[in-house]
């Protein structure tokens, strides 16, 4: 299989370095997470304007005309960069999810507003099972007259906070797979939204829906129909987190080979002892191996082809993998690896959440496993 990238590709790598670069310093991500907002509306504005917000959506919805491959260089890139804020949720599972679902009229409405950063957009999936099969969405809606009532609560709801749409998948049936999509705006007076504490950093919410009245037209696709297409969002969406861990285990690689190259230590730098090389060379062998199996999940989705093992091999490689050189990187830095001062905290936080979203290792190892002996299924994820 053939990963490299395309001269395009490749351009859109370097403007999204050099966008992050200069307008998205660590000493901001610092500081947003201190920000009850946890995002720069500067920052999403000089977003929209340089094309990235834009990249993966079809021309004819008012995007760039890229696909997913684009959306992976740049998480790539975001990861290395440190990059916090509602991209993810805005473009990777609200934008995906409604591309996805969406009856072409609701594109055609919605999407270039999104596409022209005029609408973030959240995504209420998860309940308190933690789980994202059908079966673990017990929020309901119901029909009253022209209209249908939500009511129900949400878990870890990304940038919800910020968002002008919550798309909530709500059981509409008494079927496994009755599942539905509602447009909701954030200002509805039957949703309250409240903040949960995350070790990355990043804003994630509880949201409760107490009778929240929606009209009928704001159901995305069909009644009952959403499930393949939010499962097929949350397979891009996983495969995406695995570019921007990758991307984030890369930058700490680079950092740590900095870091021992010129730490002076018994009187010499600590990157010509041999404990030290091979713990750095180990570090690379992860980093590599994350990111192919990566590119590889994201490659096949994005050319239409199956990929269900190949996301779940990658999710929980990259769990792993990417976890390993993060801490083997505080190992060689020492104490100095802990100060708030210093980057690598960040990244650590960071990639301790990333390995939580989407399924952690041990759902997608059964997903694998399911795959390798031909049996049912037990996990989504």
């Amino acid at each position: 299989m053939d990963l490299a990238l395309t001269e395009s590709q490749q351009m859109l790598k370097r403007l999204t370095r050099d966008f992050l670069e200069q307008e998205f310093p660590p000493s901001l991500a610092r500081a947003l997470e201190q920000d009850e907002r946890g995002h720069s509306p500067e920052v999403w504005r000089k977003m929209v304007e340089t094309g990235l917000v834009e990249a993966a959506f079809p021309q004819e919805y008012g995007g760039a005309g890229g696909g997913l491959m684009e959306l992976g260089v740049i998480f790539d890139e975001m990861g290395k960069g440190l990059y916090s804020g509602p991209f993810f949720a805005t473009v990777a599972l609200g934008g995906l999810a409604l591309l996805y679902a969406g009856a072409d009229d609701q594109r055609r409405g919605l999407i270039p507003a999104v596409a022209q950063g005029q609408a973030l957009l959240s995504l209420a999936l998860l309940e308190e099972s933690g789980k994202y099969g059908p079966d673990a969405i017990r929020l309901e809606a119901h029909a009253r007259g022209d209209h249908l009532v939500l009511s129900g609560v949400k878990l870890f709801v990304e940038y919800a906070n910020v968002a002008d749409f919550i798309l909530c998948a709500a059981r509409t049936g008494p079927d496994a797979d009755d599942v539905s999509l509602f447009l909701v705006p954030a200002t509805n007076p039957g949703v309250s939204i409240a903040p949960l504490d995350t070790i990355g950093g990043d804003k994630q919410s509880e949201v409760t829906f107490d009778n929240a009245i929606v009209p009928g037209p704001n159901v995305i696709g069909e009644v009952d129909g959403a499930w393949p297409h939010l499962r097929r969002a949350l397979d891009a969406a996983t495969a995406l987190t695995c570019m921007q861990m990758a991307g984030m285990a890369e930058r700490v690689l680079e950092r740590t080979v900095e870091y021992v190259k010129m730490r002076v230590q018994f009187g010499r730098p600590l990157g010509s002892l041999q404990a030290v090389q091979h713990h750095v060379a180990d570090m690379a062998i992860h980093c590599d191996g994350a990111m192919l199996a990566a590119q590889e999940a994201v490659s096949l989705l994005d050319r239409g082809l199956p990929a269900r093992r190949e996301i779940a091999i990658a999710k929980a490689f990259c769990n792993r993998a990417c976890q390993f050189v993060t801490l083997t990187a505080h190992q060689l830095h020492g104490g100095v690896g802990f100060m708030q001062e210093f980057d690598l905290q960040m990244y650590t936080r960071q990639m301790q959440g990333m390995a939580l979203r989407l399924g952690t290792s041990d759902d997608h190892l059964e997903v694998v496993a399911d795959e390798l002996l031909g049996v049912p299924s037990r996990q989504s994820a």
